[in-house]
């Protein structure tokens, strides 16, 4: 019964040894948990406001995109239009040329005409 009685007690003292050593164990990983919840949390803020940015940052380069394209729009109609104009100014010149061309050959059909001095 002795020896039944200290095995007992020595099976009780390891049991004790290791509940102590667990119960530091979970302060330990409790004090580490806590330490590092707030840690983490302010991670994970940190992280959204970081998606946030992001995310505005793709609209305002998606806004930028659009403002670019309808820039780029208008310009293209301009240079068209211009280009109509363009075209439409050298037709008229060539007509114009032609028609300076044709004055001058009218021009040099007719015999020159000499000052009259009949006033003299």
């Amino acid at each position: 019964v002795n020896q039944e009685n200290q095995a007992l007690q020595a099976q009780l003292q390891e049991s004790q040894h290791r509940y102590d050593d667990l119960a530091e164990e979970l302060s330990e990983s409790n004090a580490k948990s806590n330490g590092t919840a707030p840690d983490a949390q302010e991670e994970l803020s940190r992280l959204q406001r970081a998606v946030l940015a992001a995310e505005e940052d793709a609209r305002q380069a998606q806004r930028r995109f659009e403002d670019a394209r309808s820039e780029a729009a208008a310009l293209k109609r301009e240079l068209t239009t211009t280009g109509h104009d363009l075209a439409m100014l050298r037709t008229s010149k060539a007509e114009m040329e032609q028609e300076l061309h044709t004055l001058s050959e009218q021009l040099k059909q007719q015999p020159a005409q000499q000052p009259s001095h009949e006033g003299l």
